[in-house]
């Protein structure tokens, strides 16, 4: 959590607050998650972690998952 809020806190003095910024993860298929596989909450508890370490307005990020292809449905939202 410290290490990617560094990082975001590094880029957001150079560049500004972007009208959004993305944490992007890696997808998987949603049958994980109804399977019991925590993946997708901890890639959420990251966002919200680094969010709350950072006092950002939770209306400037998004989480959204990357990689799916096959017929199954996998996490969203898509990147």
């Amino acid at each position: 959590i410290e290490s990617l809020a560094n990082s975001i806190s590094e880029d957001l003095a150079a560049n500004g607050m972007p009208q959004k910024i993305v944490f992007s993860y890696h997808g998987m298929s949603k049958l994980f998650l109804d399977n019991g596989d925590p993946y997708h909450c901890l890639c959420l508890q990251t966002t919200r972690l680094v969010v709350e370490k950072l006092g950002l307005d939770k209306d400037n990020v998004i989480s959204a998952f990357q990689s799916r292809f096959g017929k199954a449905e996998w996490l969203k939202p898509y990147t």
